[in-house]
């Protein structure tokens, strides 16, 4: 995860985000500031934090656990960042069973390094 740049726009903000960190192998959420460890079925857990009042919850770095979400109904948007270039490999975002869904694409917009960054909410 490396040490954060504190002199980054928005590193405040994170720092005072309660993040949810859902892992199989870890004891503890502790490393990270605000951090709860969510153990058990990580599908029903977010469909519970979703019925409280508050916030997005937002997903990084975890192809799985979006996969999960995705296959149990529970993604309203993605926010996906296109970068122009290609690796050969590497998971694949949608793979395997999941409900059809329909989305639409409701923003984007290309950076200066030609990284499109477009959202897509649920129809």
């Amino acid at each position: 995860m490396g040490t954060p740049d504190r002199r980054q726009p928005g590193h405040r903000a994170h720092e005072c985000t309660t993040k949810y960190v859902v892992s199989r192998t870890l004891e503890d959420a502790d490393a990270w500031q605000n951090s709860v460890l969510l153990r058990g079925d990580a599908a029903g857990t977010v469909a519970e934090l979703k019925a409280q009042p508050g916030g997005d919850v937002g997903i990084i770095g975890s192809v799985s656990l979006v996969r999960s979400l995705h296959a149990a109904g529970l993604t309203d948007r993605y926010t996906l960042l296109i970068c122009p270039l290609t690796l050969g490999r590497g998971a694949r975002l949608f793979e395997g069973p999941a409900p059809l869904t329909e989305f639409e694409l409701t923003s984007s917009v290309t950076t200066t390094k030609g990284v499109i960054i477009a959202e897509y909410t649920r129809r």
